[in-house]
């Protein structure tokens, strides 16, 4: 049983949590909640950010046995206390008598979610009342140890009790966004309800499934549970590549390349050389149940390693202003990437905290990602969760067996020769026109002596 000590570290970051909502990367700063969290419940890999989510999955746990209680029963004053506490961790957006919706977005204002903390209790209460520190914390110490009553071994610490994991912290690698696009076969959205099931005995030791995603033939391997039809590369308004190295191309190079009327021919020249798409790139990925019985992806997270961005040579071919539209985000500037729904009217959602992705036997579905960043260069894998009856697995999808990757531009419009991070440079499109009055066609520019635009071109 943890110690006295253990338990006030518990409750001093549920405090927190009260107060600044209980989003993941808010709980990855949460040391006694991370090591508290059962062993059967830590993800493989294991890591902070994977710890981090799995007790945001264990609140929403909480959450939702609260509801269910409160249905059956609207008087039981425990389901009401928990709801209370929901609201003020942002999980409850619903007040009593209202339906539950865990998709609306939760109040960033602390006193609204204080006044809807307070319409649970019974008698309701005021939001000034909640603020007081003796009504708050005999909340949350109930709360507490609801969370032990529901996890019966979460009473013994993965880690140890009141420190901080070696590993809590990992670097922030990149200010980027994954833009995602999921849609059945004929076009339209279909998701399935989100509800998480109790793992049993032999689930609680399934392993990870390794590069279970598209081999170097877009094919899976035998036993997943979900089958990679495909991935395939969408072409970007933004048309520009890097290679790490330096290399120099002659004109008939050039000419070969074509432009962006042809954007196969135009993306084939560069893959089949291995340069790395610029700010951006989308991938279409396929993915068909492959189950006996039906799959949820319950998860995604882009498993990512960053650096500087590329410097060898660049190959600039700007957008010309046309945007690409999404549907769900995930920014990944932070520790943990809620990817989120877009609303009409620009409101914003958690996505996979409230819906899954189902398939059915033979079901196929698309899903697009479009991975950006501003500031490094990545590689990156997508790590699909994946529960199979009462298996959860993590299925990895890779590029062709690779990793994907992206990398930031290095053009750096405040200095004297904003192109001199590069080794060489050539530039094509709007840029050749810009640059070098050339007629869009690419053409090398000296990354040491450009200094600006020309003022005007014959």
């Amino acid at each position: 049983m943890p110690s006295e000590d253990f338990d006030a570290a518990r409750l001093r970051e549920l405090d927190r949590l009260a107060d600044r909502g209980a989003a993941p990367a808010e709980i990855e700063g949460c040391p006694a909640l991370l090591g508290w969290l059962p062993g059967a419940r830590v993800p493989q890999p294991d890591t902070p950010a994977r710890r981090a989510r799995a007790v945001y999955a264990l609140f929403r746990e909480v959450v939702a046995a609260a509801q269910a209680g409160h249905q059956a029963d609207g008087g039981d004053t425990g389901a009401r206390e928990t709801l209370a506490v929901g609201a003020l961790f942002g999980l409850v957006t619903w007040g009593p008598g209202e339906r539950p919706d865990p998709d609306r977005a939760s109040s960033a204002n602390l006193t609204v979610r204080r006044a809807l903390a307070g319409s649970w209790l019974s008698p309701p209460i005021a939001a000034e009342t909640l603020r007081r520190p003796r009504t708050k914390q005999r909340l949350l110490t109930a709360f507490r140890h609801t969370l032990d009553d529901h996890i019966p071994d979460g009473r013994a610490p993965h880690g140890h009790p009141g420190t901080e994991p070696a590993r809590r912290r990992w670097p922030v690698a990149a200010t980027a966004a994954v833009l995602l696009v999921v849609a059945a076969g004929y076009g339209l959205y279909a998701w399935g309800p989100w509800h998480r099931e109790q793992p049993s005995t032999s689930a609680q030791g399934s392993a990870r499934v390794k590069d279970r995603g598209v081999d170097e033939e877009n094919t899976a391997s035998a036993g997943a549970p979900v089958k990679v039809v495909s991935v395939t590369r969408v072409p970007l308004d933004e048309a520009s590549w890097v290679f790490p190295d330096a290399r120099d191309f002659s004109a008939a190079e050039l000419a070969e390349i074509g432009d962006t009327g042809d954007m196969r021919r135009y993306d084939a020249w560069f893959l089949e050389r291995d340069a790395v798409p610029v700010n951006a790139r989308e991938d279409r990925i396929v993915l068909q149940g492959d189950s006996t019985r039906t799959v949820r992806v319950t998860d995604l997270v882009v498993d990512k390693k960053c650096g500087p961005p590329l410097t060898g040579t660049f190959f600039e071919n700007p957008s010309a202003g046309q945007d690409t539209s999404v549907v769900l985000t995930a920014d990944l500037d932070e520790p943990v990437a809620d990817v989120r729904s877009t609303r009409p009217g620009g409101e914003e959602a958690r996505y996979f905290a409230g819906h899954s992705l189902t398939l059915k036997p033979g079901e196929q579905e698309v899903v697009v990602v479009r991975a950006s960043t501003t500031r490094f260069s990545c590689a990156y894998n997508l790590d699909f969760t994946i529960v199979d009856g009462d298996e959860n697995l993590v299925q990895t999808v890779k590029d062709h067996g690779r990793p994907f990757r992206v990398s930031a531009d290095a053009y750096d419009e405040e200095k004297t020769h904003p192109y001199d991070a590069y080794q060489r440079v050539y530039v094509g499109g709007v840029a050749s026109a810009a640059r070098l009055c050339g007629d869009g066609t690419f053409a090398p520019l000296d990354p040491g002596t450009f200094t600006a635009s020309p003022d005007s071109c014959p």
